[in-house]
């Protein structure tokens, strides 16, 4: 998906499942363009958030800046860690 900027989830219940797919997806593929990825009220917790985390860690994420996770279970400690990992990026 080398042109896609924008990745809105919003309001799936695929949870931690569904992020680590994810996750796993933009390590195989060309998403190095994402600017945007909204996961609000996805059911998510800290497993999916370390996988994104991950991501961002292996430089899978280079434009992103912006990552929701509101509504989500994922906790400051791993939305730090994946702030910590993508410079550029806010997390909420």
């Amino acid at each position: 998906m080398p042109r896609l900027k924008l990745l809105y989830l919003n309001r799936n219940k695929f949870g931690d499942d569904g992020v680590t797919a994810l996750a796993a997806a933009l390590t195989e593929g060309s998403w190095g363009s994402l600017r945007l990825i909204t996961l609000h009220d996805t059911a998510t917790t800290d497993r999916g958030g370390k996988a994104l985390s991950n991501a961002a860690k292996d430089g899978y994420l280079p434009k992103l800046t912006f990552l929701n996770l509101s509504g989500t279970d994922v906790t400051a400690s791993t939305k730090a860690h994946i702030s910590a990992h993508c410079q550029a990026c806010s997390v909420l």
